[in-house]
């Protein structure tokens, strides 16, 4: 574990041992016979009680900040002139100003029944959506469902139309707040006979007369948020106060495959990892202040923001654009930043490219200063050095802000060389953090004084961990490492506050997730290093036989294989009555280029050259150089390959939310190309 040791977690050795499955792991602060946490602070274990707590403690405090809209301006966008919105600098609502604005509208909202009513074995839920951007509007949303005990229903573009439909009609949704822009997306399937149940739209911004217009024509009452308030304000109410179990959202993961899953989250859920991060001593301040861009609709934005509020912080919001981002880091100088690896792999890429341009005596200082501060960073974990920071990595500090001293990154895989690089180039700490929706996001996180990278840290205090064989993957809780010590291995699974409650009117997926003894099974498979931390090595689920009856596990060679300099994004497919795996490459163009160079190849036309035999040459020849590395089969070698030149993104629905690969959708996309490499066979599940 590098040169500087940490303990992160301890085995409960009082607990009782079962065949197939380690003991629990518990956070190396938690005393034997300690209770893991819960609460924020005393006696605060639910969203009502934490906010209220931060407007009587920081009331004249900044807590909400947005940009307006101060004008506009003409660019060209794809040859073509469009008008866009010039934004001004940020502009803030204090704690108490926010609390003056979110008590009338949960008054509204609770006086005029505006939200449905469904039940759900023996309980009764109360329900909102909310469809939109992240805004102060998004939060005002969420704090008055906490206040008035309604649970807030979280829905997103990438779920498309019929996951949209699937939610909002098996949530029985009879109002939905959003921007205007969704207007005509949910008013299309309003149209085709669907959403009975849909009465009214709260608008979080002004609509034009022809929005305005189609909601008449659909039959669908439409308030500004503002108005509400207006209304709210006439309301002399009692508003039901939520217990710490009560559902304070739902939260839908858009899934590989099926319909989307409604993951039941109460208060206590979303309490407790803020109250396992702070147990750690990850020192959030009342003085930061935190760029909210990743989507809110989604777990991890989710307790950051609930979290910060607890703490008092500032919340700036994106303009609503990410290829805009530099722009508000710039102007909101956050010093904390929460990102996905997507992002931070581009900033990392971005300052390589601009290391390796650099010559002479520049980049010798800067290979020097990496160097130096690499090693510190292995020593003590210490990212930061006086003299080499003044000299060379405060220019990359002034792209996030110049303010930044936390980093925060979950929902996927990062390398552990990006994760060390940017701890060094942007000159503060980096924490990387492992959880699932049903585990409300945060369970591990790493610490601040392990230099070394490649895991994901130990369990928080608020839960307990432990791995259960995979025998069919030949993963064992008594597995050894090569020198005979222990190296428990197997699938990860956790017990503890942030658990979810099940699945919203689906108990069988919930006894899929949830055993008898309340243990979350992840589907994920991990092992516990010496130390205590947890590595993710493996994925349980999307695992299939060949016909051979071999099992392969295509998430952990898309992970080796994706490595290769050569290769962008790759997609692993296999089929049960065919004996070989196939696989869907996208290049990394500019290494295709250099390596093209180097072997003096004609790639002037790329589409020719990524059919051509000698591309396919190298691209084996890389594949089979992977292959001894990581000790795979032949069998776990794509033999054949396809190359496509159009990466998987949110916006072509291959990627979901948080990063992942849609197996289902990439295989529905890409079955010609599957069948063409399979000489045309017959494929499982095909009519």
């Amino acid at each position: 574990m590098g040169n500087h040791q940490v303990t992160y977690a301890y085995e409960k050795e009082e607990a009782p041992y079962k065949e197939g499955e380690t003991k629990p792991y518990r956070h190396i602060s938690l005393k034997p016979d300690e209770d893991c946490v819960c609460e924020l602070y005393p006696g605060i274990d639910t969203i009502k009680k934490s906010f209220l707590r931060s407007v009587e403690k920081f009331g004249s405090e900044r807590f909400l900040g947005y940009r307006p809209i101060t004008g506009t301006e003409k660019v060209t966008k794809n040859k073509q002139e469009v008008e866009v919105n010039v934004f001004g600098e940020y502009e803030w609502k204090t704690y108490q100003e926010v609390h003056d604005l979110v008590l009338p509208f949960a008054r509204a909202l609770h006086q005029k029944k505006m939200y449905a009513t469904v039940e759900e074995d023996d309980e009764k839920h109360r329900m909102i959506g909310i469809y939109a951007k992240n805004s102060m509007e998004w939060m005002m949303c969420d704090l008055a469902g906490a206040m008035a005990n309604i649970t807030t229903v979280t829905l997103y573009d990438t779920l498309g139309a019929e996951s949209t439909k699937y939610i909002v009609d098996q949530c029985e949704l009879t109002t939905i707040c959003l921007t205007s822009d969704k207007i005509k997306g949910i008013l299309d399937l309003v149209k085709d006979g669907k959403l009975d149940n849909l009465k009214n739209f709260v608008l979080l911004n002004k609509p034009s007369e022809e929005e305005v217009k189609m909601c008449e024509a659909a039959g669908i009452s439409a308030q500004t948020i503002y108005e509400l308030i207006e209304e709210g304000k006439e309301m002399d109410v009692k508003l039901p106060s939520p217990q710490r179990d009560s559902v304070y959202t739902i939260c839908y993961t858009s899934g590989t495959t099926g319909d989307p899953k409604g993951v039941k989250l109460s208060h206590i859920n979303l309490i407790s990892p803020g109250a396992g991060l702070i147990r750690v001593n990850i020192d959030l301040m009342p003085s930061d202040i935190h760029l909210s861009y990743l989507p809110l609709a989604h777990v991890l934005e989710r307790i950051v923001c609930v979290t910060l509020t607890g703490k008092g912080a500032s919340i700036g919001f994106y303009q609503g654009e990410v290829l805009k981002l530099k722009d508000d880091l710039a102007a909101l100088k956050p010093t904390i930043f929460v990102s996905v690896p997507r992002l931070f792999n581009r900033f990392y890429d971005g300052m390589m490219a601009k290391v390796q341009a650099l010559t002479g005596v520049k980049r010798k200082i800067t290979d020097w200063a990496i160097s130096s501060k690499m090693n510190k960073l292995q020593k003590s974990g210490d990212p930061k050095d006086y003299i080499y920071d003044k000299l060379v990595f405060n220019k990359f500090k002034e792209a996030i802000g110049g303010n930044v001293r936390m980093m925060i990154t979950g929902s996927a895989p990062i390398s552990k060389d990006v994760i060390n690089f940017l701890k060094i180039a942007f000159c503060c700490t980096f924490y990387e953090g492992y959880g699932q929706t049903e585990t409300a996001g945060a369970s591990c996180v790493t610490f601040t004084e392990d230099g070394e990278a490649g895991h994901v840290g130990g369990v928080l205090p608020q839960m307990e961990l432990k791995l259960v064989d995979v025998p069919e993957m030949d993963y064992h809780s008594t597995d050894k490492d090569e020198n005979g010590q222990p190296m428990p291995r197997g699938e990860i699974c956790f017990k503890g506050h942030s658990n979810f409650l099940g699945y919203f009117k689906l108990p069988e997926k919930t006894a899929e997730t949830i055993d008898e003894d309340r243990w979350i099974h992840t589907g994920d498979v991990g092992t516990i290093l010496p130390n205590g931390a947890l590595k993710i090595i493996d994925r349980k689920k999307n695992i299939f036989k060949l016909a051979q009856g071999e099992y392969i596990a295509p998430e952990k060679l898309e992970n080796i294989f994706s490595k290769i300099d050569i290769v962008k994004q790759i997609f692993i497919y296999g089929d049960s009555l065919q004996s070989i795996i196939v696989a869907i490459v996208i290049p990394d163009e500019t290494e295709a280029l250099k390596l093209a160079g180097e072997k003096e190849l004609d790639s002037s036309d790329m589409d020719a050259f990524f059919k051509s035999k000698e591309w396919l040459d190298l691209v084996i020849e890389k594949f089979t150089e992977a292959k001894k590395e990581a000790g795979l089969t032949g069998l776990e070698v794509p033999k054949k390959y396809h190359f496509d030149r159009t990466e998987f993104t949110l916006e072509n629905d291959l990627l979901t939310p948080t990063m992942k690969l849609k197996r289902n959708d990439a295989k529905k996309k890409y079955f010609d190309q599957i069948k063409e490499m399979y000489e045309g066979a017959t494929l499982q599940g095909e009519e």
